[in-house]
């Protein structure tokens, strides 16, 4: 894990979403943007890693195979890849996001606009930012789908737009170890956090 120095070239940099669409890669380093000023961001964990590769490798085959429907089947799915929401605020870089077919035209460079479905693995230093005002602009921008794996309790929740619950804008449905959550977005999508979490030989 790199530590923030003067050498990420970055590093500091305000900058608003217009700007931050125009500035070459930086090969050497990852940034994350908060309350628009960009910051060294250190690599994801092999347990992170692992876990959401997992899930993006669960629903590539699943748009590949027959169960998919027309709009999903020629949709595709993108790891780390910025997104720019459309309210305006910080670019965010889910670990997993999901465009349908007939929305693709907002995928270039980055994904500039709202993904129909997106997943976290959350950590000690993303969860408070994962669950909450992450997941707010997700849901208030028209995520049909936020799910949210976390591997110390081994707990997966899905969280869609619906009846308000305690003052919520989501309802939201969760599972453990071996339960399973079924998508209603992609009809036959089903995953599980012993799905996520086991160890492939």
């Amino acid at each position: 894990m790199r530590a923030q120095t003067s050498s990420a070239a970055y590093a500091g940099l305000a900058v608003t979403p217009s700007r931050y669409l125009e500035l070459p890669e930086d090969p050497d380093y990852r940034y994350d943007v908060i309350d628009g000023v960009m910051h060294v961001s250190p690599s994801p964990t092999a347990e992170h890693s692992s876990a959401a590769g997992e899930f993006y490798f669960r629903l590539r085959q699943y748009l590949a195979s027959a169960e998919a429907p027309a709009f999903a089947a020629g949709g595709r799915a993108f790891m780390e890849l910025d997104v720019l929401l459309p309210d305006g605020g910080d670019p965010l870089r889910p670990d997993v996001h999901f465009v349908r077919t007939e929305r693709l035209h907002i995928v270039d460079r980055y994904t500039v606009g709202t993904p129909d479905l997106v997943m976290e693995v959350l950590s000690p230093r993303t969860a408070e930012r994962d669950l909450g005002g992450k997941s707010d602009r997700f849901m208030r921008c028209g995520v049909q789908e936020y799910w949210l794996l976390d591997p110390r309790d081994q707990s997966l929740r899905l969280r869609t737009p619906g009846p308000a619950e305690q003052g919520a804008f989501f309802s939201e449905r969760q599972v453990q170890a071996e339960g399973v959550l079924r998508s209603r977005l992609l009809p036959g999508f089903a995953v599980g956090p012993a799905d996520l979490l086991k160890k492939r030989p």
